[in-house]
């Protein structure tokens, strides 16, 4: 079993560093700092793609009621679609779009896409590991 203590942990952290309340926090925060910007089309896009993400998440696990399998840690609910992952996905997205009218340089761009892209690996392969999804 590939299952230690140490790998729990770390899985169990980015479960919850990247948990869909924390990454709407975030998203409130963004808005905040693109409102300050006068950018209010950035931030209300930034807040609403993460919020309406998560709903919709919510929404397909009440429809499909798939059961989640018994894990290492004790999640409630339906297992999928994981919220973790969509709100990962919804807020990294939002980040790249709204970064991109900020950020000229791609090679900048390049490297916070690649950092999106492992962190969403990441949040699925915790999930995964975790044995809280299928």
């Amino acid at each position: 079993s590939i299952q230690t203590p140490f790998l729990n942990n770390l899985m169990v952290s980015i479960g919850t560093f990247f948990h869909p309340g924390v990454l709407l926090f975030f998203a409130v925060l963004a808005f905040f700092f693109f409102f300050i910007r006068k950018d209010n089309l950035h931030g209300t896009i930034f807040v609403l793609s993460t919020f309406f993400g998560i709903v919709f998440a919510m929404a397909v696990k009440e429809i499909l009621g798939t059961v989640r399998p018994v894990g290492i840690i004790t999640e409630f609910g339906f297992s999928f679609p994981s919220l973790h992952a969509t709100a990962a996905a919804t807020f990294f997205i939002s980040t790249l779009l709204a970064l991109r009218d900020y950020i000229k340089d791609g090679a900048i761009e390049n490297i916070i896409t690649g950092l999106g892209l492992i962190i969403l690996l990441l949040v699925g392969v915790s999930r995964i590991y975790l044995q809280v999804h299928w």
